[in-house]
C-alpha cells in the first residue's frame, strides 16, 4: 500500500518564523471565538489591533503567536491547520523572542 509523502517543513529562520506568526494573527480572526478571547485575555480592542498592525504589526503578531502556544490544544490545532509540528511552532516562538538560534529543536 502507497503512503503518502509526509510534509517536509522548510528550516524556520527568522523570516519563516514572522510567517508562522503572521499565521497565528490569521487562525486567530479566521474565528470570532478565537479572536474575542485573544483580544479580552490581551486586553486589546479592535481598534488597537487595527492601529498595531497599522504600525507595522510586529507587536501585535508576536502576541498572537505567544497565546497560540500558549494553550496545547489550540497550539495543534494551529499546527494542523498550517501542517508544521507542534515543535516547530515552539520554535518559531523562541526565534521572535530571541531565545533560539534556529539551528534545530
Amino acid at each position: 500500500m502507497l503512503r503518502p509523502k509526509p510534509v517536509r517543513s522548510p528550516p524556520l529562520d527568522r523570516p519563516g518564523a514572522e510567517a508562522v506568526a503572521a499565521s497565528a494573527l490569521a487562525f486567530l480572526a479566521a474565528d470570532e471565538g478565537r479572536l474575542s478571547r485573544f483580544l479580552a485575555d490581551t486586553g486589546l480592542d479592535p481598534q488597537s489591533l487595527a492601529e498595531g498592525l497599522a504600525a507595522g504589526g510586529a507587536g501585535i503578531i508576536d502576541a498572537a503567536l505567544d497565546y497560540v502556544a500558549a494553550d496545547e490544544s489550540q497550539l495543534l490545532v494551529f499546527a494542523s491547520e498550517i501542517r508544521r509540528k507542534p515543535e516547530e511552532i515552539m520554535l518559531a516562538q523562541a526565534l521572535l523572542s530571541g531565545g533560539a538560534d534556529g539551528s534545530g529543536f
